[in-house]
């Protein structure tokens, strides 16, 4: 799904370059067109680009939690990771995107060792997809 909205982006952007030629007007009906397709196109790039800043941030906060970090700066990040997650299911309460994410947060690193807590992490995940996996159909019709 994301390599489409990536697609979409391109699009989006070849179009923003299209309508800023000093002859785009010349064609009054085809620049009417594209224009429109562009404001259509629009509230699904503002959501891709928000989508995506918050996802990068997520990884951010996920990286800086998995260091070690003080206790004052670690509480800070995972009040920053919570917010950053009300934003994505904000973003998908609106019907703009699916987040598939895990129904409890993970305590892991990312070298984690201990092959029996990946093993449940593992059927956590399985059990997760198969759960949302309807939705994600839904969405995608």
């Amino acid at each position: 799904m994301l390599e489409k909205l990536k697609l979409v982006e391109a699009r989006y952007l070849e179009m923003a370059e299209r309508a800023a030629q000093p002859d785009f007007y010349n064609d009054p009906k085809a620049a009417s067109q594209l224009l429109k397709e562009q404001r259509q196109l629009e509230p699904i790039i503002t959501a891709y680009r928000s989508y995506r800043r918050t996802q990068a941030e997520q990884e951010d906060l996920r990286a800086m939690l998995s260091e070690g970090l003080e206790p004052e700066m670690k509480a800070l990040c995972q009040e920053e990771f919570s917010e950053n997650k009300k934003k994505l299911e904000a973003l998908e309460q609106a019907g703009r995107l699916v987040v598939i994410s895990p129904s409890v947060d993970l305590q892991v690193t990312r070298l984690e060792g201990d092959m029996e807590k990946l093993g449940r992490l593992y059927w956590m995940g399985n059990r997760d997809a198969n759960a949302q996996l309807e939705r994600l159909r839904a969405y995608l019709v």
